[in-house]
């Protein structure tokens, strides 16, 4: 019988000396825990109410683990049973809750459903996605326009447009949350916005989070009265092709499932898919 063991650290760092190898070998699919643990390495800063876990057997890592504020993200190369009935009995004992589960769609279904039976709960999906990857930007004829990056000025408008793309997500922010979130993609210069030939601003996306050789890009959002002139496709394709230019060797995202129009125009710039991903709610 194969040992099955759950290691837990103290620090993201700690995880990321353990489990960062294991985890860069789906550099792309693993993005959301690279990412998120990458942000708190740089920005010195976790609870200690936060996880960094991870699972293993004699072969060596089944299951990365990594609970913040919100969901517990998990990263695993296959399903192994065993190992999430082990995770599954361990976050059990050290009395975690967990408002919901990100992750692989067979993986996240799994521990959803075992965690259910376990804690007596039930279980609902909030949101299917799915997880891109871009290694070259096609070249074909968008719109017109250019691609820059956010100003202050720009605040007039901006915080507006992410409090409005914060509604379709897991997070909706509040419209100070929207602000504060808006001047720091300004000052950090992550947020880029496509202005039409009259310079009217009219889509915006950002740069959310680094990997080690990849960006990922999110917060891609059209005002309705600019929707379906292919604004957000010139604006992807632009911040893409900017952030390979950078020296990235790839970009990737999520996408809700959902919404195939934005599934399309992602295949139609050169984003490939990589791996289905869901979030499931604990009722």
């Amino acid at each position: 019988m194969i040992k099955i063991n759950v290691r837990r650290f103290a620090s993201a760092s700690k995880l990321l000396e353990v489990g960062e190898a294991y985890l860069l070998e789906n550099e792309a699919a693993n993005n959301l825990s690279l990412g998120v643990l990458y942000r708190i390495l740089e920005q010195d800063n976790h609870s200690q109410q936060d996880l960094f876990a991870i699972v293993e057997d004699a072969n060596g890592i089944v299951l990365v683990m990594i609970k913040t504020s919100l969901h517990l993200i998990l990263a695993g190369n296959s399903v192994n049973k065993a190992g999430i009935d082990y995770a599954v009995s361990y976050l059990s004992t050290q009395q975690i809750v967990l408002p919901s589960v990100i992750g692989p769609l067979d993986l996240a279904h799994c521990f959803a459903e075992k965690w259910a039976a376990r804690k007596n709960l039930s279980y609902t999906i909030n949101m299917r996605q799915r997880i891109y990857r871009l290694d070259r930007v096609i070249e074909k004829k968008r719109s017109t326009g250019r691609c820059r990056k956010a100003l202050p000025q720009d605040m007039a408008f901006l915080r507006d447009w992410v409090y409005d793309f914060s509604k379709t997500t897991l997070t909706p922010f509040t419209p100070e949350e929207a602000r504060i979130f808006a001047e720091e993609g300004i000052k950090l210069e992550t947020i880029y916005i496509w202005e039409d030939d009259q310079q009217t601003p009219v889509s915006i996306a950002k740069k959310v989070r680094s990997t080690k050789n990849g960006a990922v890009i999110g917060l891609v959002y059209t005002p309705p009265i600019y929707r379906k002139k292919g604004y957000a496709s010139a604006c992807v394709a632009a911040l893409s092709q900017q952030l390979l230019d950078e020296g990235y060797s790839f970009c990737s995202l999520y996408t809700d499932l959902s919404n195939p129009t934005s599934n399309h125009i992602y295949m139609d710039i050169g984003y490939q898919p990589v791996v289905d991903s869901i979030v499931y709610q604990f009722d």
